[in-house]
This record gives structure tokens, sequence and C-alpha cells, in this order.
């Protein structure tokens, strides 16, 4: 997201400083004697790590732009942090890279905007919602409502799939429903990871509340989901989590291991020319360097119409159990 942002930036005509984490530089240097400082990082940990290192290049009525999703107890975390001369705004955003690249994100924007107001402009629309911490809060609130839904349709989507309902047909039928633009957005799972499933975890964590079961369903799903292998990829890939593999990660996940710590894998086929088709499912779980493996035929497996069974060889770490 960073780096189109800075892009847009640049081709308005704003002179612009980028800085990374692991460069070597250090983040004094890089916000020094900067009018605005904008951060757009992964989560809180790692926005007070960057801004705790900047502060003493911070000049006194510079504005930081915090345009990460911390949620508004971290906002108001960095407002203790912050020097009292230094400004504060929290401007979370609505959108992925492609948005981002366009001008088209919404900002969601808390706290007094005076100082920043043309140049997050330059991001998409603007919406200011109040006092320090609202832009933050009303990012929450939205995903707390906009990633469960996605949940809930990859749910759908393999509810359909075991009762023989046509996926297209399915999909054809929810969009003429309110959740159609999600169910669209989910019919395949994006190769390209616009917003990553690990991200969207981290939001329905940051949005826990006791009166949250949905949410909390649909977190403890993705966690799962995460532990499987998924968090780099896009969000709309729990549709292939849920419909396959979702029972070996879970088992996995009770005794506090993923699908990296399998050591061997035992395939029992009843029929060896879906070995392939196997394979390619295999794959999607197993992406690191693979165990060892062997994969035998057999007439027929225990309770009739299965296809094949496998064993897993697991090599728990100390804290596993």
């Amino acid at each position: 997201m960073g780096a189109p942002m800075a892009r847009r930036l640049v081709a308005a005509g704003h002179k612009v400083t980028t800085w990374r984490r692991g460069t070597g530089v250090p983040a004094a240097t890089a916000v020094a004697g900067a009018d605005l400082v904008i951060t757009m990082l992964s989560d809180p940990a790692a926005v007070r790590e960057v801004l705790t290192a900047a502060l003493p290049g911070l000049r006194p009525g510079a504005t930081v732009v915090e345009m990460s999703t911390i949620g508004p107890e971290a906002v108001h975390e960095l407002r203790a942090l912050l020097p009292a001369e230094v400004g504060l705004v929290d401007a979370p955003v609505l959108g992925g890279v492609g948005p981002a690249a366009d001008g088209t994100l919404t900002v969601l924007a808390g706290g007094d905007l005076s100082g920043c107001r043309e140049v997050l402009s330059v991001f998409g629309s603007v919406r200011e919602l109040g006092p320090l911490g609202s832009g933050a809060a009303m990012k929450i609130a939205v995903m707390s409502a906009m990633v469960p839904a996605q949940v809930l349709l990859a749910e759908t989507y393999a509810y359909g799939r075991a009762h023989g309902v046509d996926r297209e047909a399915l999909i054809d039928v929810l969009s003429g429903t309110p959740l159609g633009v999600l169910a669209e957005r989910l019919r395949v799972p994006s190769e390209e990871t616009r917003y990553s499933l690990a991200h969207a975890v981290k939001d329905l964590e940051l949005g826990a509340w006791d009166g949250g079961s949905l949410a909390t369903a649909a977190r403890t799903r993705l966690q799962e989901a995460r532990a499987a292998g998924y968090g780099g990829r896009d969000l709309t890939s729990v549709v292939e989590h849920v419909e396959g593999g979702q029972v070996i990660a879970r088992i996995l996940a009770d005794q506090g291991a993923t699908f990296g710590d399998i050591a061997f894998i035992r395939t029992y086929l009843t029929d060896m020319d879906a070995r392939a088709e196997y394979g390619a499912v295999r794959r999607k779980y197993i992406t690191g360097t693979p165990p060892a493996s062997t994969t035998v035929e057999v007439s027929k497996l225990f309770m009739p119409g299965l296809l094949l069974e496998v064993d897993l060889i697991v090599a728990l770490s100390p804290g596993g159990r």
C-alpha cells in the first residue's frame, strides 16, 4: 500500500521521502525536518516501534498521519507517546493496492485535519469522522462486518458443494441479494494478495469484544486458516480452506502444529489416476519443502465412496502437545 500511495504524492507535486524497516537508515533521519509524516504499517506493534525510533527526528509543529489499521486504543497510546507539539491524525483506509494506485481509497479520518486535508485527498475521498481515534474505530467496525461476511460465504459455498448445489448458480442467486458484491469477489480466490488473510485475522483480533459472537467465530476460522499456511494469501483463499484441508488443519492446530511440521505422508488412493489432482490440492497446503511421502493404490477404503485416506507423521516442537 505504501509504495503506490507515495507515487501518488509525488505525481501530485509533493516532496516525498520514503522509508521502510530493514533498510539500515534510522527512522529519525528519514523524518527529520518533515512537516508531515505518514505511517502505513502492518500492526500496532510495528507502528509503535517505528514512531518510537522516529521521535528524535520529529520537529515541533509536525503532524503524524497514522494510516495503518491499528484500532482506536493504539491510536490513543500513540498520542501519549508523541510530544505534545507534534500533531496526530488517524486515517486508515478502505481499499487495496489497486485503489491506492488509482487514488480511489476511502480515507477514514479522525482528529484535526487542518494540516493534512489536502494531502489525504490525493489518496481518494476523505471522510472526516470526529475526534482522534474516530477513523480507527470506524475502520475496525467496517471490517468487523466485511470479514465475517466473507467467511460466511465461504462456508455457504462449502455447504452447497456438499449438497450438490451448482456453484455458479449459487453465486448468480446471491448476486441478486445484498451479499452480491462479496459473492462475486469470492467466486475465484485471488492469486494476488490484495488483503491478506493474516491482516484480516489481525483486524478481527483488534475488534474483539464480548458481544461479537459472529466475528469471534469468523476469527477462529481464519486463525485456523492462518495456522494452515494461508496467512500470506488473499482473504478470498478462505474458500479453499473451508472446502478442503480444514479438518487436517484443525487437528494440527490442536497439537500446536502446522502443515510445515509434517514429516511424512502416506496416502491410499482408490484410483491412482487421481494422483495428479490430489498432488495439486496437497501443494496448496504444503507450500515449503515437501516431506517424505509414499502413495499406494488400494481396491477400497473402510467407508463406501471414499476416494483416499491420508496418514501423517508430524514432528511437534517442544511447545506442542
